[in-house]
């Protein structure tokens, strides 16, 4: 599946109340797709929810701008991106800065930023979470142990600035890189 903004097309495109959850959209566990979203603005005022939330599925995000989702007071269930369980290390030509799985991302005034969760070979480029109530950036194991997690992961140039919890979490995985990255104020640890 592929969203974004037709060719041509200067101006920028804004989807309201824009959501993307993998049980609501028929993709079950174990649907090996793969969902890219290119040149738009997500933005909501509303949702309680995660804008993009995928398992099992390999998620190409780029040049986007992803705001609102689950950043009131009191909401705690959502927020801008999730991937769960996404295998990138088959992925011909593989994740590298010159071909990042998402670049050019900006999350702003949301509950978490960027999870990605028990997945492979991620590489996250030049993207930035700004003001967003939970953690910015995520590498994190759903059982929480150092056996699972993210594997090969990289953030590369991504810039967390007011984070309500840390500007990057890790939890759990092994070979996870954060490089030239920047933290601007964190509620917790810059990076954890």
């Amino acid at each position: 599946l592929i969203i974004e903004k037709a060719a041509g097309v200067s101006e920028e495109v804004v989807w309201t109340d824009f959501l993307f959850h993998y049980a609501l959209h028929g993709w079950g566990l174990g649907a090996d797709a793969t969902l890219t979203i290119r040149g738009l603005t997500l933005a909501t005022g509303h949702l309680n929810e995660f804008a993009i939330f995928a398992a099992y599925a390999s998620v190409y995000v780029h040049d986007m701008i992803i705001s609102g989702y689950s950043g009131r007071p009191g909401e705690t269930q959502g927020g801008a991106v999730a991937i769960f369980n996404a295998d990138y290390c088959d992925d011909s030509p593989a994740p590298s800065a010159a071909t990042p799985t998402m670049s050019n991302v900006s999350v702003v005034g949301n509950c978490r930023g960027v999870r990605i969760q028990d997945s492979h070979c991620a590489y996250i480029k030049d993207c930035t979470a700004t003001d967003n109530t939970d953690n910015s950036f995520y590498f994190a194991a759903q059982d929480y142990t150092y056996a699972t997690g993210c594997n090969g992961g990289t953030f590369d140039s991504c810039v967390a600035t007011g984070s309500g919890q840390a500007g990057f979490m890790v939890i759990g995985g092994t070979d996870t890189t954060i490089k030239n990255s920047v933290v601007n104020g964190s509620r917790g640890a810059g990076v954890m």
